[in-house]
């Protein structure tokens, strides 16, 4: 064959030639086809039979040559070109022949996929013998997957992708129904073990936050719980709060959106969500959080004013939110009260009050009495010090100039005895703290 005889170096007169071969043997497989295809009469003789049954068999030999020359001749052949003529063709079958032996699983994926046959594909992917390009392919068509075979598609991630680089596929997993995305709560629960990954954990709040079941909701109160435990004991947490604040307002989680303020010590923001729904034990316990008395003080009156109303009886209820806070004072409740309130609704709290305030009067009183100490010890101690004398010898001379101590100038003596004449002293202290 003349072809065989072709220099292989000769790479382009070999690709036109085998190119220009395979669309005449499929045009001639078209018309073998049509006549094999094509119906005898009831009446045919036995000679048409017969020719009828060699022409099959020649079209059958034919087709085993053109898939031998398709396999002799792959590298001779450029791929994307011959997929797209035998798709043309209709030849799928040879498709694929062709792609298998040109090691190209996502073209047959892809004719898998676009026939709807997820199934099949997803296998195909699952023999791709490389590593590298077994990940890539999942992550270029892992949403497909998901949208069409979730369980499937999660088992195979469970089974041989564990130690993938999850994130590229998180947005495929957003292409799950909704009603899918408690398999992939499952799958993405143990992925949040032991990763920093912000994306992963948006993405599991958001499927929480999203499912409409009384056990997504306390599963997800217990992520935002383990977040705020993390901050508390100063360690990261990996979460996008503005994510996180808007998926909890839009799908109406309000105790989880209380939960992501108290997480960032936005206390303010948390109660007063908690009191505008009505959660007034929600309110009272991130009232209750603020490290500042002050803050925890104005919050604690909020509360209160809620809690007032919900009374019937307001005045009855004053020992009532006196008792729950730890900050809150009768004098603090007192423009709350009703005008014809009696002192006796509450009396028991006003002597607590009153005692109180002797208690800190007392210990304000024996602070001073201990300052009044300190300001006569330290009075004593200056007297003593203006009185303290330090010998010294007539011909004693100042440490710096060698003159005489004695004389005119002021002198400075130190409890060591060392002498000095005021001038030189100044000098000498300006000359250091111009070094300094």
């Amino acid at each position: 064959m003349q072809l065989i005889r072709k220099n292989r170096k000769m790479r382009l007169q070999r690709l036109l030639i085998c190119t220009w071969i395979v669309e005449i043997s499929m045009a001639s497989l078209k018309q073998g086809e049509i006549l094999t295809m094509s119906e005898l009469p009831e009446n045919a003789t036995r000679d048409e039979q017969e020719e009828r049954e060699r022409q099959l068999k020649l079209h059958q030999e034919a087709q085993g040559s053109f898939q031998d020359f398709l396999e002799e001749h792959s590298k001779d052949l450029e791929s994307e070109t011959v997929f797209s003529m035998l798709k043309a063709h209709g030849r799928f079958d040879d498709f694929l022949f062709f792609a298998s032996k040109k090691d190209n699983n996502e073209a047959i994926m892809l004719h898998y996929m676009n026939n709807r046959k997820y199934h099949q594909a997803i296998s195909i992917l699952m023999n791709v013998g490389d590593r590298a390009v077994k990940c890539s392919l999942m992550v270029k068509y892992g949403s497909i997957f998901m949208k069409q075979i979730p369980m499937e598609t999660i088992n195979i991630l469970e089974k041989f992708f564990k130690n993938v680089d999850v994130e590229p596929l998180l947005p495929a997993f957003m292409t799950m129904q909704e009603s899918n995305r408690s398999i992939a709560i499952d799958y993405i629960r143990e992925l949040r073990i032991g990763t920093s990954s912000k994306m992963l954990n948006n993405l599991y709040a958001f499927f929480l936050a999203q499912s409409d079941d009384e056990a997504s909701a306390q599963e997800l109160s217990e992520f935002l719980s383990h977040q705020e435990r993390l901050i508390r004991s100063n360690q990261p947490v990996h979460i996008d709060r503005e994510f996180l604040l808007s998926i909890c307002k839009y799908y109406n989680r309000v105790n989880a959106r209380i939960q992501v303020y108290g997480i960032y010590q936005l206390y303010e923001e948390a109660v007063h969500l908690a009191l505008k729904v009505g959660n007034l034990e929600l309110a009272k316990e991130y009232a209750n959080k603020p490290p500042d008395d002050k803050v925890k003080k104005k919050l604690w009156i909020e509360v209160a004013k809620k809690s007032l109303e919900d009374y019937t009886d307001r005045d009855k209820s004053i020992p009532k939110v006196l008792n729950e806070s730890t900050v809150l004072t009768v004098g603090d409740l007192l423009p709350l009260v009703s005008p014809n309130m009696t002192l006796s609704t509450f009396k028991t709290e006003l002597e607590t009050s009153l005692n109180n305030y002797d208690f800190k009067i007392n210990e304000l009183k024996s602070e001073m009495k201990g300052f009044s100490k300190c300001s006569e010890d330290i009075s004593g101690q200056f007297q003593e010090t203006k009185n303290t004398v330090i010998p010294i010898a007539g011909e004693q001379c100042c440490e710096k100039c060698k003159a005489p101590l004695l004389g005119n100038e002021r002198v400075f003596i130190f409890p060591c005895t060392h002498g000095f004449h005021r001038v030189f002293l100044c000098i000498s202290c300006r000359t250091v703290w111009c070094i300094g």
